[in-house]
């Protein structure tokens, strides 16, 4: 079956980027991505195809980077905080990578709702997913917002976030693509 799916390229009766969107998951959210521009910086969370993009980017999952302290972190601002440090601009969370049962329960977090009983320790307690508990804090903070949903609005298959800056032009402040850069009076 690869075979003949990778002929049909060979053959022209179908497109490099048609065939790489059919096989990779993370083909056509890497293009949106790019989009984002040199002067931006990525965390990807459960994405490993980082290769895709032209944009700075980390694996940013505990155990890939040791640059995050997840360690340190008690609530989602922590965790907004120490990526300001690290200049980061955008996360990326896939959350195919997920069991439906977690991926439900971080949407339900971000929404404002909360973990259902028990999610929340059970994943804050674990290094390896605390994450999964930080990131939808720092949505329901106002730290990081949801500027694209990959996948059906309803059962998404991943999410780019957008750290926010804050409306501060203090020293830590960097205007991201999405954000209007003001000019001069």
């Amino acid at each position: 079956q690869r075979f003949s799916d990778q002929m049909q390229v060979v053959l022209g009766k179908v497109g490099p980027d048609e065939y790489q969107a059919r096989r990779i998951p993370f083909y056509l959210p890497a293009q949106e991505l790019n989009k984002l521009g040199k002067e931006s910086k990525i965390a990807l969370y459960d994405e490993v195809f980082g290769y895709l993009l032209d944009v700075p980017y980390v694996w940013a999952n505990p155990g890939h980077s040791t640059s995050i302290p997840y360690d340190t972190m008690q609530t989602g601002k922590d965790f907004a905080s120490e990526l300001r440090k690290l200049g980061f601009t955008h996360l990326y969370l896939n959350l195919q990578a997920k069991s439906p049962q977690d991926a439900q329960s971080i949407l339900q977090a971000m929404g404002g709702q909360g973990f259902p009983d028990g999610e929340r320790e059970r994943m804050f307690n674990n290094w390896e997913i605390k994450y999964n508990v930080l990131i939808p804090e720092a949505v329901v903070s106002g730290d990081l917002e949801i500027v694209q949903v990959f996948g059906r609005q309803e059962s998404p298959r991943a999410l780019l976030l957008k750290l926010k800056y804050g409306p501060t032009r203090g020293a830590w402040h960097r205007p991201g693509p999405y954000e209007r850069r003001e000019s001069p009076e």
